[in-house]
C-alpha cells in the first residue's frame, strides 16, 4: 500500500545529561536510532577507574545508509583526534542476528571525553 506517512517521535528516553549532545548528533543521522547510552565516569575522582561512556546505536536500511552513517562517524572521530589530542574514542560493530540491523558502539574514556566530543560535533554542524 502507499498510504502517506508522516514522521513522529515515538517515545521519549532518559539520557544523561552530559552525553546528551552525542546522541542528538547521532540521532540526526538518517535512519540513526540510540538504543542504549552512558555519559561514564569522571577520571578526576582520587582511586577511581572510571567507566567508559558509550552510545549503542543502529541504522535502518543497511548497507547503503548504514555505511554512509558509519563513515561520517569515523571521520568526526578523526577530526576529534587530531584536532584535540583526545585519543579514546572509537566505533565497533556488533551484528545480532541477521534480522537485525548491525548495532553500532562509540566508546569514550570517560565523561570528559563525552563532553568534549559532544562539544566537537556541535560546533562542527
Amino acid at each position: 500500500m502507499n498510504h502517506k506517512t508522516k514522521t513522529i517521535p515515538l517515545k521519549l528516553i532518559e539520557v544523561d545529561e552530559a552525553i546528551v549532545p552525542v546522541v542528538e548528533w547521532i540521532n540526526g543521522k538518517v535512519g540513526a536510532i540510540t538504543e542504549f547510552s552512558c555519559q561514564g565516569s569522571s577520571h578526576k575522582s582520587k582511586n577511581f577507574i572510571p567507566d567508559e561512556g558509550y552510545v549503542v546505536f543502529s541504522v535502518e536500511g543497511y548497507p547503503a545508509i548504514g555505511d554512509a552513517v558509519l563513515a561520517d562517524i569515523l571521520f568526526a572521530i578523526d577530526d576529534f583526534k587530531s584536532q584535540t589530542g583526545l585519543g579514546y574514542v572509537r566505533a565497533e560493530i556488533e551484528w545480532i542476528s541477521r534480522r537485525q540491523p548491525f548495532r553500532y558502539v562509540m566508546r569514550f574514556r570517560d565523561k570528559e571525553t563525552v563532553v568534549a566530543f559532544g562539544e566537537f560535533v556541535s560546533k562542527a554542524e
